[in-house]
């Protein structure tokens, strides 16, 4: 065997969080030393790679990951959070709200809230003609014990 620490190529997989094909690139783009090793005792060759190369790869894996982000980026990240708060002060304003809105508004999933109505436990008017369609009195939202919790969170 080699000098060093060698390692197979499902280790290497493995302490970079990729796949074994992607470890063949790296070796087949120079970036990681690949070695055929046979066991002394026989059978068929193996691919082995230095554990330090791979581990530089890895330190410079979690460099790439923590670059700034681009001005374009940057200012997208800041529109977004703009019209997140644009829309919930929307919503903070609006006596009823749909239950996709209540959801936004409140941070509890859909989902619950649909269960708290069909339970009872949050009252709410049905509005639909063919289908249900349902709204919640914004000042009932904040009376469920969970949902003021959590906008207390928020606010």
């Amino acid at each position: 065997m080699p000098d060093g620490m060698w390692i197979t190529k499902q280790q290497a997989a493995e302490c970079l969080g990729v796949s074994t094909k992607q470890i063949e690139r790296l070796v087949a783009d120079k970036k990681l030393e690949c070695v055929k090793w046979t066991r002394p005792e026989g059978g068929p060759a193996i691919s082995i790679y230095p554990q330090e190369q791979v581990d530089r790869i890895g330190r410079e894996k979690q460099t790439v990951a923590v670059r700034q982000p681009t001005a374009e980026q940057f200012a997208q990240t800041i529109a977004t959070l703009v019209s997140d708060i644009r829309r919930k002060s929307e919503v903070q304003l609006r006596l009823w709200l749909t239950v996709r809105e209540a959801a936004t508004y409140s941070g509890m999933p859909a989902r619950v809230l649909y269960g708290w109505i069909n339970c009872g436990r949050l009252p709410a008017e049905d509005i639909g003609v063919r289908r249900r369609l349902w709204r919640i009195r914004r000042v009932d939202l904040e009376s469920v014990e969970p949902v003021r919790d959590v906008i207390a969170q928020l606010n």
